[in-house]
């Protein structure tokens, strides 16, 4: 998953007045990883990528969700007027039945609504692909593979997708390699 997450933050260049990325977490809980104002060059920000742990635990896709409609759209986590924003949620299960737990679609409706362009990947045999797209708002944004090595294959039309969708231009020297 990490080689994932940096491969595309990678289809950008990082730093002030270009691409922020940020990295929240979930399992049972969710948390903000990596801010958007925390690394202002593609290097830095791959090394906190790699220096992340394995969150164990429950799926709680819509903590995920929630946690980047309250705080990543906000100005004071780095979030700018007038950039596009795109979240790529990344999973490898469905979401976990909980009490509290809240139904996806309601759960990204706020970042829909802020105008967030939302892919939605899952990995592995344990992915619900109808969840899927009740986060995504286009079927296109949705992508399911098998295996982590079938993510190797989509990255680059992923990666592509997301600058295309930012209006910012890709990084010319990225190579979409996992």
């Amino acid at each position: 998953m990490k080689d994932f997450v940096k491969t595309v933050a990678n289809s950008f260049i990082i730093g002030p007045g270009k691409a922020f990325t940020a990295v929240i977490q979930y399992g049972t809980n969710a948390t903000t990883a990596i801010r958007f104002t925390d690394y202002m060059n593609n290097t830095d920000f791959n090394t906190a990528v790699d220096a992340l742990p394995y969150l164990r635990g429950e799926t709680r896709i819509d903590k995920a969700l929630q946690l980047a409609s309250s705080e990543l759209l906000k100005e004071r986590s780095g979030a700018r007027a007038g950039v596009a924003k795109v979240l790529v949620l990344l999973t490898d299960g469905q979401q976990s039945r909980a009490p509290d737990g809240v139904d996806l679609q309601k759960a990204a409706t706020p970042l829909l609504s802020a105008g967030v362009r939302v892919f939605a990947v899952g990995i592995g045999t344990e992915i619900d692909e109808s969840e899927l797209q009740l986060i995504a708002d286009k079927s296109d944004d949705v992508i399911v593979v098998p295996s982590f090595d079938g993510l190797a294959a989509r990255v680059r039309q992923l990666s592509i997708a997301t600058c295309q969708s930012s209006g910012i231009t890709c990084n010319p020297y990225s190579t979409f390699r996992m």
